[in-house]
């Protein structure tokens, strides 16, 4: 997960550009590492829509455990955001 032989890959240097570099997991680990910086909740629709340019992204109501199970059955990853408005 290195930018072509330089510094790590991190949110803040996350573009539609590089995000087709990194494989899901990657992205899982960026988001957990950037739970601990402040700017992530401001700036969260930003880095959604940088990933949605490569990944899918399903919004899941955390109330309905019927379709939380289907996603499970397909093996989709899962992410707890720390907004809903992912």
């Amino acid at each position: 997960m290195k930018l072509q032989g330089k510094k790590s890959l991190t949110l803040k240097n996350l573009s539609k550009s590089n995000i087709w570099d990194i494989q899901e997991n990657d992205v899982f680990r960026l988001l957990e590492n950037g739970e601990k910086d402040a700017d992530m909740k401001d700036n969260l629709n930003h880095y959604a829509d940088i990933i949605r340019s490569a990944f899918t992204i399903e919004v899941l109501d955390s109330d309905v455990p019927n379709v939380k199970k289907k996603y499970d059955q397909q093996h989709f990853f899962h992410y707890y955001s720390l907004s809903p408005d992912l």
